[in-house]
């Protein structure tokens, strides 16, 4: 937790913006201006001018090195900023115990000389500007800041934190990008095997049986518009499938590393997307369970989007917990989701796991 100097700081050094706005490897330095974009969503594509990205990007499956000062040895498993995520696991890989907090994200962006150096294409071809999530001043003046998740992220700024963190972004087991059609595999999909406990529970990571006071959803508090961010691993039941996981059903949506063309989608011509999962604190009960997902377009910044990495586990399949803060997830995505790029996300967001329903949800940050 981060209480000394270092969170004393946050705030002052942000205040300047220069710290907190660190270019992109794939554009020039601009002022990374945003519109919205087919889902009536806030996009970090930046404005309706050309967008050069000719050399600059790489496949979705580029690794960076990091300098050897880095904050964080990349061989550990708690890593990235001063302190990192801790992380859990039963083998073969490791999970973020709980989403990547403000401070966590903050320590990325103020280090800027180790960020990747390309971006995976065609997911962040259009990317442009820099890193900054939306509101970014206002989410480190929010309240509980040292353990409230980061919002307002597109898939590229997920990918480049847990790069940067010596990670990577949940896809297959042994570190690979997963297809579309590889959502619900407990033998192959990183995240769907953590959250389902190695395919012991199949609906929820707490159990079969949906509780609604279990994880933050829209029906923890009886009243989805007073819903909100809650700090991470804050929910006591909101728990597995690993012990000290926490919130892979509720809080916000966490991108992973699953993208392609949405064959479904042939209103808006069949465009490319990322995998959202695990729901958000507006999310309805089939949102929230561990088969359900949520395509949405890679620049899109909803006030529900959030992180969570992975990482091969070298430890012989050690669980490796660091005892940090755990995430207690508090997003309702109900399938609807439009964000405005400000603090308030209203829009249409189709469910397309396990529950074939389409959900309608308001997202306020």
């Amino acid at each position: 937790m981060r209480t000394g100097p270092k969170l004393a700081l946050l705030l002052g050094a942000c205040m300047g913006l220069a710290a907190c706005l660190p270019p992109l490897p794939v554009t020039e330095d601009d002022d990374g201006e945003e519109s919205a974009g087919d889902e009536a969503s806030s996009d970090s594509s930046g404005s309706s001018g050309s967008t050069d990205s000719s050399g600059s990007t790489s496949g979705s499956t580029s690794e960076t090195t990091m300098e050897d000062d880095a904050t964080a040895d990349e061989s550990d498993t708690d890593t990235g900023g001063d302190e990192g995520v801790p992380m859990v696991g039963s083998g073969d890989f490791l999970i973020d115990a709980h989403e990547v907090r403000i401070p966590d994200y903050f320590d990325f962006l103020a280090d800027p000389d180790n960020h990747p150096t390309s971006l995976p294409s065609p997911a962040c071809d259009g990317k442009r500007g820099n890193f900054q999530p939306d509101d970014w001043l206002d989410q480190l003046a929010s309240d509980n800041i040292a353990e409230r998740p980061v919002t307002k992220v597109d898939w590229c700024d997920a990918w480049a934190y847990c790069e940067w963190s010596g990670k990577h972004l949940c896809g297959l087991v042994g570190g690979e990008p997963a297809l579309l059609a590889q959502a619900a595999d407990p033998a192959l999909n990183e995240w769907f095997r953590a959250c389902t406990g190695d395919g012991s529970t199949i609906a929820y990571p707490y159990g079969n049986q949906y509780e609604p006071m279990a994880c933050n959803g829209a029906d923890f508090n009886g009243n989805p518009e007073d819903n909100e961010v809650l700090p991470v691993a804050s929910l006591s039941g909101c728990e597995g499938g690993y012990p000290g996981l926490f919130d892979m059903s509720g809080n916000v949506w966490e991108w992973t590393n699953e993208c392609g063309v949405d064959l479904e989608d042939d209103e808006n011509g069949f465009p490319y997307k990322c995998r959202r999962r695990g729901g958000s604190y507006a999310s309805s009960p089939t949102s929230l369970a561990c088969p359900s997902d949520n395509l949405r377009e890679p620049l899109t910044r909803a006030s529900t989007n959030g992180i969570r990495c992975c990482q091969i586990d070298d430890s012989g399949g050690e669980d490796t917990d660091t005892g940090e803060d755990t995430d207690t997830g508090m997003d309702t995505d109900t399938g609807m989701d439009t964000d405005t790029g400000m603090d308030t996300d209203t829009g249409t967001d189709t469910d397309t796991g396990m529950d074939t329903g389409t959900d309608t949800e308001t997202e306020t940050g």
